[in-house]
């Protein structure tokens, strides 16, 4: 595996280098990278997608892959284990209808195991000197799913490979509409229809699925390099239960950010802070917001292609969101 991702990132560095010509530098933003929530639980019932402040051209369509590599190690002692590894690769195509409006479909598939990461993590926390949080009292890279629910003789559920392997996540539609087109709003104001459609693949663990809705409403506003980004979301899901649990049916969702690109360049540095309500009544740190911080980087490789990059930590509450993930994607106008 290691051997394998040492040449996913030469051919990767390779990409940048043979793309990098003949790109036009101009003062448009590139906009933040754009990713759902990655807590665990959260991530099932699909958190809101938060969108640019602008939309397509009429006509412009666009396809965009989508990798995340996130870590998890979700532990509370007597209530729950949760250790894994996830890679997720997103496909996306937005496309511009007009009269402000854009349309947008995606679907994901996940490959989830043990990894292994387990080792390089702790490392990192004991020369920082930072509690491993219980870490180093389980195996390493060892896929574990342990939560003191279910109707056991022991009242926990327990998971076991079933829930390793490759899945295929829940599909997405959405529409999205510019206020500024039918009046002179400043800062732009971008609203946008979402829905979860029930396509995942579940084991009876995670329970039925069913179509969820969200709205969102972003903006946005520039000062020199600096540009400047807020969304929030407000959405409501089918699922009244999930792993024995109790969830929450309501939640909210809310995104900053801030974008650095310099006049007549091609790269862009981000940093972007995303938080969303508990999904859990009553369960320890799932029933807390979750807090993801993300830095980035992005360029546009050539006239119709551009490259992302990016590094997740939570932050706040550490016991319901990933430890790490890196993100990376390209997207290419058609």
């Amino acid at each position: 595996m290691k051997s394998l991702l040492r040449i996913a990132t030469l051919f990767l560095g390779l990409a940048v280098v043979l793309c990098s010509g003949g790109v036009q530098a101009d003062d448009q933003s590139l906009g933040l990278l754009e990713m759902r929530s990655q807590s665990p639980l959260q991530q099932l019932r699909c958190g809101p997608l938060h969108h640019a402040p602008w939309i397509l051209p009429s006509g412009t369509r666009t396809l965009s892959v989508h990798h995340t590599w996130k870590n998890l190690w979700l532990y509370e002692p007597g209530v729950y284990v949760i250790d894994a590894e996830v890679h997720e690769i997103v496909a996306r195509y937005r496309q511009g209808l007009g009269s402000g409006f854009e349309v947008m479909a995606e679907l994901p598939v996940r490959y989830v195991s043990g990894g292994f990461l387990d080792g390089m993590i702790e490392g990192f926390h004991k020369r920082l000197n930072i509690d491993n949080a219980g870490r180093d009292g389980f195996p390493r890279d060892q896929f574990a799913f342990h939560i003191h629910y279910g109707p056991g003789e022991d009242d926990w559920t327990h998971a076991d490979t079933e829930q390793t392997g490759w899945n295929l996540g829940n599909a997405n539609l959405s529409v999205s509409f510019n206020f500024g087109s039918v009046a002179d709003i400043r800062p732009p104001l971008i609203m946008t229809l979402e829905m979860k459609l029930p396509t995942g693949t579940r084991t009876d663990y995670f329970g039925g699925q069913s179509v969820d809705v969200a709205l969102s409403a972003s903006s946005g506003f520039a000062t020199g390099p600096l540009h400047w980004y807020l969304s929030s979301a407000l959405a409501y899901y089918g699922d009244e239960e999930m792993i024995w649990v109790r969830l929450r049916q309501w939640h909210f969702s809310g995104q900053v950010g801030l974008e650095f690109k310099p006049r007549q360049s091609s790269h862009a540095w981000t940093a972007q802070l995303l938080t969303e309500s508990g999904v859990a009544h009553n369960l320890h740190q799932f029933s807390e917001a979750t807090w993801e911080l993300l830095f980035g980087y992005k360029r546009r490789l050539a006239d119709h292609t551009s490259l992302e990059i990016g590094v997740l930590e939570n932050i706040f509450a550490f016991d319901n969101s990933p430890d790490i993930g890196f993100h990376s994607a390209l997207t290419f106008e058609l």
